[in-house]
């Protein structure tokens, strides 16, 4: 899914205020978060991906056409084969994307977990277990966060 927030247009438009990546592997999950993002109060685009290679594909697609890089990612820390932490590896490693702010969504609570994610470059770890009403509350505070309180790092 890729279009902006209200689901109007297909395109990433220019007028938008904002632009989410949310890569998650769980379908019922990534249409939740991106259900949840477009409520939010925002002239916002929204990128949605299955994989941390489409995630990675976009974003290297974006840089080449010089086309506007997510101001945020929502990565799913669970992905199969280890691909978040990679994701991550790669995007640190990578000079354009080194400073995108990267959210890392997991239903774990082990501290190994955790500490995995962070060690490999998640600006935060949330666990996303609970009833949707706490997803929403977790996508209301991290917008109110990221495009609210926090400077952005606009990448070049």
């Amino acid at each position: 899914m890729q279009g902006d927030a209200r689901g109007d247009s297909p395109n990433l438009a220019d007028e938008t205020n904002a632009c989410v990546l949310v890569v998650d592997g769980q379908p019922e999950d990534r249409q939740l978060i991106c259900r949840l993002l477009a409520q939010f109060p925002l002239s916002l685009s929204l990128i949605s991906v299955s994989s941390a290679a489409e995630a990675m594909a976009h974003l290297v697609k974006a840089e080449q056409h010089a086309a506007r890089a997510p101001d945020l990612v929502l990565l799913d820390f669970d992905l199969p084969d280890l691909s978040a932490p990679r994701l991550l590896a790669q995007l640190r490693r990578h000079s354009h994307f080194k400073a995108l702010p990267v959210v890392a969504l997991t239903r774990s609570s082990e501290p190994d977990v955790i500490r995995r994610a962070y060690d490999f470059g998640a600006n935060a770890v949330i666990n996303r277990t609970g009833p949707p009403e706490v997803m929403d509350e977790i996508v209301r505070t991290l917008m109110d966060f990221w495009f609210r309180v926090a400077d952005r790092y606009l990448i070049d």
